[in-house]
């Protein structure tokens, strides 16, 4: 086994995976309100996703409460994340470890979890659910993929510092 340097060479619990995701969910969450204030359709998924979860039309959600939501979904996913990554770390070979996690399952998780989360908005909610959105569903896809990726990116990063932090 290769071990990269960064913090504990030994396999961290699924705990301390966990928790060090829900922290880092959260930030990742925070990190995409960067493309959402800045990219031509905005807070339009946040604000689809929230709608759906009150049961009404898009344009009747506020700015506040899509942003709630985006905020709780982001350790939501991250849960996902991590969930994925314990169960990679279990089958697949050990090569290297940065903070403990299998770089490999790490990664691969955190790209598995993006994809689902743009998934899951652009080709099911959206469609389904955007209303007025729907006309400019191009533009919200791309737009959406920019801050997935924002989001899976920032959870890269930030779980193995995280957990590098409190190991």
């Amino acid at each position: 086994m290769i071990v990269a340097h960064v913090g504990h060479t030994t396999p961290v619990p699924a705990t301390v995976w966990l928790a060090a995701a829900v922290v880092s969910g959260l930030l990742a969450a925070v990190a995409m309100d960067v493309p959402l204030t800045r990219l031509a359709t905005g807070w339009t998924p946040a604000t689809v996703a929230a709608s759906v979860l009150q049961g009404t039309v898009p344009s009747k959600v506020s700015r506040t409460e899509a942003a709630v939501l985006h905020h709780a979904v982001g350790p939501m996913a991250a849960v996902l994340y991590a969930l994925v990554g314990i169960g990679l770390a279990a089958v697949l070979p050990a090569v290297a470890r940065v903070a403990g996690l299998e770089i490999a399952a790490h990664l691969l998780a955190a790209g598995l979890v993006t994809l689902f989360v743009y998934g899951l908005f652009a080709w099911v909610v959206l469609p389904r659910y955007g209303g007025e959105a729907r006309d400019r569903l191009p533009a919200v896809r791309r737009d959406w993929l920019v801050s997935a990726l924002v989001f899976g990116v920032t959870l890269a990063i930030v779980v193995p510092g995280v957990i590098a932090a409190v190991r």
